[in-house]
């Protein structure tokens, strides 16, 4: 029997050890926003656009994010610069860092692309049984100006640092 799941993979509602199979390609870093994010505080009739006069406290997003499909229309700033809101988003993708490597040291910062991913593998590992099969698709992304760790217009190997860190936790 074929079943989906379809949930946070942060909180898969399946019981332990009950998969034979898990297929998945999470957003990739930088690339997309999926427009879950919501503002709290300051003004709610405030349109939450940075005035031109506050434009240069804010990184810009990169030249190819604006040429996709979704492409990232909050993702440079995180307080409005109008009313003082507060931008919350808790999906995937738009770190400001691919990885702080603390996967090699044990720790997880939370806010680094590679440190999402990880209880992410964490709940699949919880629900895949003992000779099922994890695929993750993942691609590479290239650095923007804003990207932590990395100049502009490099590659980030993400595939591989994905790799490194779910082998350190026991992949």
């Amino acid at each position: 029997m074929i079943s989906l799941a379809c949930s946070d993979a942060r909180r898969i509602p399946l019981a332990d050890q009950s998969v034979h199979c898990v297929i998945t390609s999470p957003p990739y870093f930088g690339l997309r926003d999926y427009g879950t994010a919501t503002w709290q505080g300051g003004d709610p009739a405030c349109d939450h656009k940075v005035p031109p006069s506050r434009k240069g406290n804010y990184p810009e997003s990169n030249r190819k994010q604006q040429t996709n499909s979704g492409s990232l229309t909050y993702r440079e700033w995180t307080i409005c610069g109008k009313c003082d809101a507060v931008r919350m988003d808790a999906q995937i993708g738009l770190e400001a860092s691919p990885d702080c490597l603390g996967w090699a040291r044990g720790e997880n910062c939370g806010k680094c692309y590679i440190c999402h991913l990880r209880p992410c593998a964490a709940e699949v590992w919880r629900v895949l049984r003992d000779d099922g099969t994890f695929w993750l698709n993942l691609g590479s992304s290239y650095a923007s100006a804003n990207t932590v760790m990395f100049k502009p217009k490099d590659l980030i190997p993400i595939p591989w640092l994905a790799a490194l860190a779910l082998q350190a936790d026991g992949w």
